[in-house]
C-alpha cells in the first residue's frame, strides 16, 4: 500500500511563475485560465490540435501545436495541459508535448495543487491534502479489498492523484465494464436495477455478455436520455422510471442535456424528481445494482439500504465522480454488515470508470 504521507513530500511542487500556454481550449481550459487570470498568471495563447491562426479563445491566440512551437518562444513559458476526461490516453500526450521545448509541461493535478481556491467540480480532481486528511480512512479502505488486482488499483490510483504521475496507472479494461474479467459472473438471470441507465448501454452489454434479463428496473433523470432508453428492450419484464435515486424523495435542479454526463446542480437546472429505491419497488428482490449517477452513489446508496440490506445484490458502484468515493462508498457498506466482497477495478483513462465490485459469495 502507499504511504500517503511520503508519496505528498515526494510530489513535485509547481509554482506557475512563468507565462503559460494552454493545451485544450474547452470547458476545462477556459475555466483554468479564467482562474489563473484571477490570480495575476499570465496567459499568451490557447493550443488545439484542430486549430488555425484565424481563431481566437477568451481574447488569446488559439493556434495548432506546431503553429505554436513555431510562433511562440516557448522555451520561456510553461504548457499546462488543461484536459481531464476520460478518453486522452495522458502518457503518450504527455511525452509528446514534453519533446516540444517548452520549459515545463504542467497538467490539472499541478493546477489544482497550485491553486486549491478553485472550487469547480472537477470529478475526482482535488489537492493532496484530501488524502493527508483521510489517510485513515484509506487504509482501512486498502483492508477491505479482496484480492491483489483490487489493491494494485487502489495503490495506483492513489498515487497517481498525489503526485500527478499518469504513467503509474495500470491499462484500464474499457470493454468489460460492469463485466469485469477475472471475477465471478452476476447471478443469471438477472433482477437489474440500473441507475443513471443513460440510453441503456449498460443493459446491452449485459445482454451481449450472455446474461438473460429476468426483471429491468431503470431510472434516468435525463429527458433526452429517457427518450432514447424508453424505446429499447420491449420484449422483457421492464420498468423505466424518468428519476434520479437518493436519500429521499424530493425535487432537485438537475443540468440536462449533458449525455451520460447530466448532474444534480444547486441551481440553473430544470427540476427532476428524486427517488428513494425502498420507496419505488420494495418488492423487486435485485440480485444487481448499478449505480453511475454523477457523484450521487452515496445518497443513493441509504435511500436502497433496506433493498439492500434484504437482497444482498451484486453492486456495481461508480468510485470516480468524487474524491472521498473511492474509500467512503465501500467503507459505508461495510458498515452495514452483510458480508460483502469487494473488488477495484479501473475502465477508463486517468482513474476515471473506476468501479468497485461488492457482492455476498
Amino acid at each position: 500500500m502507499i504511504d500517503i504521507r511520503e508519496a505528498v513530500a515526494r510530489a513535485r511542487a509547481s509554482r506557475f511563475d512563468r507565462p503559460l500556454v494552454i493545451y485544450g481550449a474547452g470547458n476545462t481550459g477556459k475555466a483554468v485560465a479564467k482562474h489563473l487570470e484571477s490570480r495575476g498568471r499570465k496567459i499568451v495563447a490557447f493550443v488545439d490540435q484542430q486549430a488555425d491562426s484565424r481563431q481566437s479563445c477568451l481574447g488569446k491566440p488559439l493556434f495548432s501545436l506546431r503553429e505554436c512551437v513555431r510562433t511562440v518562444q516557448v522555451a520561456d513559458m510553461d504548457l499546462l495541459v488543461a484536459i481531464h476526461n476520460r478518453d486522452v490516453e495522458m502518457p503518450s500526450l504527455i511525452r509528446d508535448l514534453s519533446a516540444c521545448g517548452f520549459s515545463d509541461v504542467l497538467t490539472v493535478i499541478d493546477y489544482v495543487n497550485a491553486f486549491p481556491d478553485d472550487g469547480a467540480r472537477r470529478f475526482w480532481l482535488s489537492p493532496r491534502s484530501t488524502y493527508l486528511d483521510h489517510e485513515a480512512e484509506i487504509v482501512e479502505f486498502f483492508e477491505l479489498l479482496e484480492d491483489d488486482e483490487s489493491k494494485h488499483w487502489a495503490d495506483r490510483i492513489v498515487r497517481f492523484r498525489i503526485t500527478g504521475d499518469y504513467s503509474c496507472l495500470p491499462s484500464p479494461d474499457g470493454e468489460n465494464q460492469y463485466v469485469p474479467l477475472g471475477l465471478s459472473r452476476w447471478a443469471n438471470p438477472l433482477r437489474f436495477i440500473d441507475c443513471g441507465a443513460f440510453t441503456g448501454d449498460t443493459i446491452e452489454l449485459l445482454l451481449a455478455r450472455g446474461y438473460a434479463v429476468e426483471k429491468l428496473l431503470a431510472f434516468e433523470p435525463d429527458s433526452e436520455n429517457f427518450e432514447q432508453l424508453a424505446k429499447k428492450f420491449t420484449d422483457r419484464d421492464r420498468i423505466f422510471i424518468p428519476c434520479g435515486v437518493s436519500s429521499s424523495n424530493r425535487p432537485v435542479q438537475f443540468a440536462t442535456g449533458a449525455g451520460e454526463g447530466s448532474h444534480q446542480v444547486e441551481a440553473g437546472g430544470v427540476s427532476v424528481q428524486m427517488v428513494r429505491i425502498d420507496d419505488v419497488a420494495p418488492g423487486f428482490e435485485p440480485n444487481l445494482i448499478k449505480m453511475d449517477v454523477e457523484g450521487g452513489e452515496l445518497d443513493a446508496l441509504e435511500g436502497a439500504r433496506s433493498t439492500i440490506s434484504r437482497f444482498t445484490p451484486g453492486l456495481a458502484l461508480s468510485l470516480y465522480h468524487r474524491p472521498e468515493d473511492l474509500w467512503r462508498i465501500p467503507l459505508r457498506i461495510h458498515g452495514w454488515n452483510l458480508g460483502y466482497k469487494f473488488y477495484v477495478r479501473g475502465h477508463g483513462n486517468s482513474s476515471f470508470e473506476s468501479v468497485l465490485y461488492a457482492r455476498v459469495l
